[in-house]
């Protein structure tokens, strides 16, 4: 598996099984500048976010809070994704 150079990912249910080992194989690609941990319970993302990096050696995660059954929820983390990428500030929590 191999992405461009520069590549960015958002990853639901990043915080465990499938979603976790995604996040995980996209960061080993070397490829990707950032990874977005899309997920439900924010407590969960950050303890995902400190195991992947720990695990790939790389800082270039950033949770964002979404719970894809909940349209609002969805919204607002697209907000904040076209925020962060207008600005290009994004923070890493």
């Amino acid at each position: 598996m191999s992405g461009p150079q520069g590549a960015v990912a958002l990853v639901t249910g990043a915080n465990s099984g499938i979603g976790k080992d995604v996040a995980r194989q996209l960061a080993e690609l070397g490829s990707f500048d950032r990874v977005y941990l899309a997920c439900r319970n924010e407590a969960k993302a950050q303890a995902a976010r400190t195991e992947l990096e720990a695990t790939t050696g790389r800082s270039i995660f950033t949770v964002v809070r979404m719970d894809t059954s909940d349209t609002r929820s969805v919204l607002a983390a697209v907000d904040q994704l076209a925020t962060c990428w207008a600005t290009s500030s994004c923070s890493s929590s």
